[in-house]
């Protein structure tokens, strides 16, 4: 059995919606070798969007600009936009003559019943996910905003979804990123899933299982033939107020239906370069590294700091953006060390660190080649990327 290392920092946090005094314990784990892993041939990166945060899916790529999601928390509702990549103006998805897209009879308003919701933009249609009477459901948009439809029941969920969505092959692939971790009570019994829906016909399948106290599918990826996942463990020990948090790196393969566990090691989160077959990844307290997916070595790119204790990641095809907003986000922890954006290199070298505004900062969403997409206060707002080894400056979405 390997050993484990805990690193505990005191940190005062939101678990969900009770406060609470946390001393969260960073497990690391010195395992077996790095499975390899063949990858196969590289998907669509318009259809597949592997860039953006995956659990915080808040704004997705269409042909000639972008979808995304403003909430109103007072008035409980959310309002589907478009922004236009060449005029960088936003408009309400709803071509409804006079509409002031204030109301439900608004085609580009969704109600409190999608609040919440996750958006995808995958081979011409828009998809969300709307909960009613305790059931997650696909909902398929058209791209002017006319038409809903259902496409499947997913699994129950409660009010405010917690539903992920990857799509590949006419197929999404959906899971509850929150599952039974943190607060919620749990057992051994539970069982966390990822459910595979045909997006032509609504037929649903369940192709992967994991069975036990206080777990959650997190964090998934689709990169060529496989798709990847973290199995995310977060208990709380009542009488010490203490997390422990774990993550586990596993792939699905879509061909075979079968899964294997990439590596033993607490990986915070990862990409793939798919077109240099390179695995980059960042362990909780340990810092960035890379690997060849065809062997088991790894190299460190980056050391672990207190500014950058478990990191979140994207790629571009030109440089890894770093966030260190993973564990600030629910710990006093982030406003001690203040929100950064690594810009590196594939080899790790810094080439820019762009800092962000803790007070306002709700949402990284990260991005395409084009724009680094992040929520300040109620507002969306980008980089351009055509900047980004500048004094760069958030632009908010008009």
């Amino acid at each position: 059995m390997s050993k484990k290392n805990k690193i505990i920092i005191g940190v005062s946090a939101v678990v969900f919606i009770a406060v609470i005094v946390l001393v969260v314990i960073l497990v690391m784990k010195k395992g077996e070798q790095d499975k390899t892993i063949n990858i196969g041939k590289a998907g669509d990166e318009l259809e597949e969007q592997s860039y953006w945060r995956t659990d915080s899916h808040g704004v997705a790529k269409a042909e000639e600009g972008y979808y995304f999601l403003e909430t109103d928390n007072d008035k409980m509702t959310t309002v589907l936009k478009y922004f236009d990549n060449g005029t960088h103006k936003t408009i309400p998805v709803c071509a409804k003559a006079e509409c002031m897209h204030n109301a439900s009879t608004c085609d580009a308003v969704l109600e409190r019943d999608y609040l919440s919701s996750q958006i995808h933009y995958y081979k011409g249609y828009i998809y969300v996910v709307r909960v009613d009477s305790g059931m997650a459901k696909l909902i398929r948009i058209s791209k002017n905003g006319t038409n809903r439809e259902e496409v499947a029941q997913l699994f129950a969920n409660d009010g405010t979804t917690s539903v992920s969505l990857v799509f590949h092959d006419d197929c999404a692939y959906a899971y509850d990123h929150i599952g039974h971790t943190g607060a919620v009570e749990s057992d051994k019994n539970d069982k966390e899933v990822i459910v595979k829906v045909d997006l032509s016909t609504g037929k649903t399948s369940e192709v992967f299982s994991y069975q036990g106290a206080y777990n959650a599918i997190y964090g998934a990826r689709s990169f060529g033939d496989k798709l990847f996942f973290q199995i995310f463990n977060c208990s709380i020990d009542k009488a010490t107020v203490e997390a422990n948090i774990n993550y586990q790196l596993n792939c699905y393969d879509y061909g075979t239906g079968e899964t294997e566990k990439v590596s033993d090691k607490n990986i915070s989160d990862y990409y793939v370069d798919t077109e240099n077959g390179i695995l980059y990844y960042f362990v909780i307290g340990k810092g960035l590294y890379s690997r060849k997916l065809n062997e088991s070595e790894s190299k460190l790119l980056f050391k672990a700091d207190e500014t950058m204790i478990m990191g979140t990641l994207s790629y571009d095809g030109k440089y890894i953006y770093m966030y260190n907003g993973g564990i600030g986000s629910v710990t006093k922890l982030r406003e001690k060390i203040g929100a950064k954006i690594f810009v590196l290199e594939p080899d790790g070298t810094v080439v820019n660190t762009i800092e962000l505004d803790n007070n306002i900062l709700r949402n990284m969403y990260f991005g395409d080649e084009n724009y680094l997409f992040f929520q300040y206060s109620d507002n969306l707002v980008y980089i351009d990327k055509k900047d980004i080894l500048g004094n760069v400056k958030p632009i908010s979405v008009e």
